[in-house]
């Protein structure tokens, strides 16, 4: 173990170094001066004499030091520091490359650590309680299906009772309500119906008042509700007088008894969850969920043999539904996610394999940036060619310069933390406002895990930008370039290697201009603006009625919209124009005549709905009231249906069935066809006009979900319908409130806004590295050309000619970067979205492309010109001297 001791030594020496360097002196001092006094009194010689033999004698204190400073491995430390140092002051002497090079690296960076920590925040999250681990979820997975059954109340009663390996074994089930406060406005908040010993399992103390307790749970007892820090916030106002007031939730009226930190795994309001009264059957919409907390000592692999255990004791006892069954124990936050058997992983895995994109990315960046600190590297030739004069080797060259780089990367990183801070931020804000779901409230703002991977990346970036163009400036002939290097360092010269990546770079640049002009196209004029409709869109207010009573309540609130005297007609239906429709099976009947079996969009309509978009009625007639009745098949086809299905206009009267036939041969139920309309389609259909099948369903059918009101001023009218809504039914949510032109635009639109700033960001970067590459590329090649141009202007060429000529070289690799970007954009424009290609979307990629080519062109004629016009200023017999 000799050697365990002897590095445990020189880590106590590195630790404690300048004590270690105190006593090493005062060591040293004593011998000399021992030595010192020995000669004085044995040599009889003056004192100044005797330290001078004494100093000779002892072979030089620094060579000593050193080799002691070897021996205890703390002299790299030294070397390191100096390193350090330097690099910083090379971050100040060339702020061009820093701001650039920073500027690259730091956003590449962020974007890897923003995606890297979405990622972690849906598959890896983190619970923020006391031993996290220890909280799992049991949930029952049908064998059959793969999919979660969590209807069976009677499954966790039992746990309750008979489960050793967890204990407070809990319930949770969504809870969807409208939330009315005391200034009247009514909206929908999501939240969950929860037992009372959940909070003990969670072990999070309430920020205010108490959590639920087993008394609330019991028939009769007080209702009453805990608030999570959101809701507390944004619709009380972080009222701390909260405790004590009523709210009501839906039809009920609550009394609010805590409210719970921001850090609390939950969101939006938390009420008791009776087991007595909820409903549990296999038909039921609403699932159950249990969870717990496992009890001293005890593994998931433990409690997942005991609830086997039971499953099995029990099998006998379980309804036929429920003998398909298997109960599964997870971590609490895996569990929730309620993914099918075996698809988390493999899910999982693909999703963090994409980060090699970003990865990619960020080394693209680093090569660029390597190739501007290979210029700076080559200035320097003279300082390196001394420091080998005085006996630095290769290794030592490489590692002082990725030193300088370790610095450099660190800046970068310590930026991208705090630029990935502020946009994981954004996204967690834009997931929550354009979907239902949301990342986890309580996640914090960057996981440890994430800056790890934030370190790894700098690490990474600092092997490419000061590893690469440091073996490249000392490779192969580098001892024989020293001999001969002026002190402008114009021995060095670029390879073909580095304007292959700065051509690369320009064509990188053209490309993503195109992309993201395409995308920005789509998002905010051409196929989410709606504005194409077949119909006036901004005259129609549109929303999504959700209920937990009757469907009569979505009848009551038409009605009511329809009284309002701004309203001219109203209509229920599953889908509207302008939005996705689910696709249905089509085939024309044999008895029916010819046509073609496929594919269709299809909706459920109410008898009102082609008035109410004032559709052009073709042939045959529109729906009437006894038309919904379940015996009555019958459909309307809108024109495209009739030429795609049909491929003739006679269609009234014939016959299609929907659907696939039954595995024992039964046909799909057959509908006649009473009425063809005019397509009602939306701007993002004008590329191939769908079919589309409408079947009616009366007003109080649950599937009429989407109601759609004519309205001459549908702005104002939305204002009023929550309150209209609140009048009708209590227990109404409405969703999606936007005029017909937006909608479907929030949801979608806010999402490839986010794609569109990344690839914007990501365009930002390949120009700002392109203009800075390829001006360093000619302006250095250039000076290397001042030899050259000093004999051409003493033979008496013309400095119109030297300049062009100068100017050949680099407009050829500006030029053919921008070709081999424009290509294969277009083409990616032009498979990817060809509507986009048609319209104004090509314009606008084409005007991107001229006005990239036309900058790069000016950055490469200045990268030329300003050093030529530097070298032209050159006497020639000054310039013949030069090294070129």
């Amino acid at each position: 173990m000799s050697w365990i001791d002897g590095a445990l030594a020189r880590l106590r020496l590195l630790v404690a170094r300048n004590a270690a360097e105190e006593r090493m002196d005062s060591e040293f001092h004593f011998h000399i001066e021992m030595e010192t006094e020995r000669l004085a009194s044995e040599m009889q010689v003056e004192p100044r004499e005797a330290r001078r033999l004494a100093l000779a004698a002892f072979g030089g204190v620094e060579n000593h030091k050193e080799a002691l400073r070897q021996g205890r491995g703390a002299a790299w430390l030294s070397g390191l520091s100096l390193d350090l140092k330097l690099g910083a002051r090379m971050l100040v002497k060339y702020p061009g490359l820093t701001v650039v090079g920073t500027f690259a690296l730091a956003v590449a960076i962020a974007i890897g650590a923003i995606y890297f920590e979405f990622v972690r925040d849906l598959y890896d999250p983190e619970l923020p309680v006391d031993h996290a681990a220890e909280v799992v979820g049991i949930r029952n997975w049908s064998i059959i299906t793969g999919q979660a059954d969590d209807h069976a109340a009677s499954d966790i009663v039992r746990w309750r009772h008979e489960l050793t390996t967890i204990q407070d074994v809990s319930t949770l089930a969504r809870l969807e309500r409208n939330l009315i406060t005391d200034d009247g406005r009514s909206e929908p908040v999501a939240g969950s119906e929860m037992s009372a010993s959940g909070f003990r399992v969670m072990r999070v103390p309430p920020l205010f008042g108490r959590p639920l307790l087993d008394s609330d749970e019991a028939s009769g007892a007080l209702p009453v509700v805990v608030l999570t820090y959101g809701v507390w916030q944004t619709r009380f106002a972080s009222d701390s007088n909260i405790i004590g007031r009523t709210v009501r939730l839906g039809a009920s009226v609550l009394t609010v008894v805590g409210v719970m930190p921001a850090h609390f795994p939950g969101r939006g309001v938390i009420s008791p969850l009776r087991l007595d009264e909820f409903d549990t059957r296999p038909d039921s919409d609403r699932s159950i969920l249990a969870f717990g907390r496992l009890a001293h000592g005890a593994s998931i692999e433990q409690a997942q043999t005991e609830l086997t255990t039971l499953a099995s004791r029990h099998a006998h006892e379980a309804q036929h539904q429920q003998r398909n069954v298997r109960t599964i124990v997870k971590p609490f936050l895996e569990s929730v996610r309620g993914k099918s058997l075996g698809e988390d992983a493999l899910e999982r895995n693909i999703v963090y394999a994409t980060n090699l994109f970003f990865i990619g990315l960020l080394a693209v960046c680093c090569v660029n940036v390597a190739t501007l600190v290979f210029a700076r590297t080559v200035t320097r030739e003279g300082e390196m060619a001394v420091r080998t004069a005085l006996g630095a080797s290769r290794k030592r060259i490489v590692m002082q310069l990725f030193a300088e780089a370790a610095v450099f990367t660190t800046v970068a990183s310590t930026i991208g933390l705090v630029v990935a801070i502020a946009g994981m931020r954004w996204v967690r804000a834009v997931i929550g406002t354009a979907t239902e779901q949301s990342l986890p409230t309580w996640s914090s703002d960057l996981s440890t895990s994430t800056m790890i991977y934030v370190a790894v990346l700098a690490v990474l970036s600092a092997l490419l930008v000061g590893v690469l163009p440091a073996l490249k400036a000392t490779g192969s002939g580098f001892e024989a370039r020293l001999k001969r290097a002026a002190p402008s360092g114009s021995a060095m010269q670029f390879g073909g290697m580095w304007t292959g990546v700065i051509v690369s770079q320009v064509g990188l640049t053209v490309i993503f201009l195109l992309i993201v002009v395409s995308i920005g196209w789509n998002v905010h004029i051409g196929r989410f603006g709606g504005d194409a409709l077949a119909l006036p869109a901004k005259e129609y207010l549109t929303l999504r009625v959700e209920t937990d009573g009757p469907s009569r309540s979505r009848v009551a609130l038409a009605e009511r919209i329809s009284s309002d005297p701004s309203v001219s007609g109203v209509t229920l239906a599953s889908r509207l124009p302008g939005m996705d429709h689910p696709s249905v099976w089509v085939q024309p009947d044999a008895d029916g005549g010819s046509g073609r079996a496929q594919y269709a969009r299809g909706a459920f309509v109410d008898d009102q709905f082609f008035g109410v978009f004032n559709a052009t009625l073709l042939a045959g007639r529109e729906f009437s009231p006894s038309d919904a009745e379940p015996k009555r098949r019958v459909a309307i086809v809108n024109e495209s249906f009739v030429k795609r299905v049909f491929g003739a206009p006679d269609a009234v009267g014939r016959r299609v069935r929907i659907g696939a036939s039954a595995p024992d041969g039964t046909p799909a139920p057959a509908y006649e066809i009473i009425g063809v309309v005019r397509d009602l389609t939306t701007a993002r259909d004008t590329s191939a006009t769908r079919a589309t099948l409408y079947r009616p369903a009366s007003r109080s059918d649950a599937r009429l979900s989407q109601l759609a009101a004519h309205a001459t001023n549908p702005k104002a009218l939305a204002t009023r319908v929550r309150g209209i809504a609140s009048a009708a039914d209590p227990s109404l949510r409405l969703y999606d409130i936007v005029p017909m032109n937006e909608l479907g635009k929030a949801e979608e639109a806010l999402i490839l806004n986010l794609i569109v700033r990344v690839l914007a960001i990501v365009g930002a970067i390949a120009l700002v590295l392109s203009t800075a590459g390829v001006y360093s590329l000619l302006s250095f090649t250039v000076a290397r050309r001042t030899r050259e141009i000093g004999i051409r202007v003493a033979l008496g060429a013309e400095k119109r000619r030297i300049i062009s000529a100068t100017f050949s070289r680099g407009i050829r690799q500006i030029g053919l970067g921008i070709l081999a970007g424009s290509v294969p954009g277009t083409a990616l424009v032009v498979w990817g979205a060809p509507e986009v290609a048609e319209g104004a979307g090509a314009s606008g990629g084409l005007v991107a492309v001229a006005v990239v080519g036309a900058f790069m062109m000016l950055v490469g004629a200045m990268a030329c010109v300003v050093p030529a016009m530097r070298a032209l200023r050159i006497e020639p017999t000054i310039a013949l001297k030069t090294d070129g």
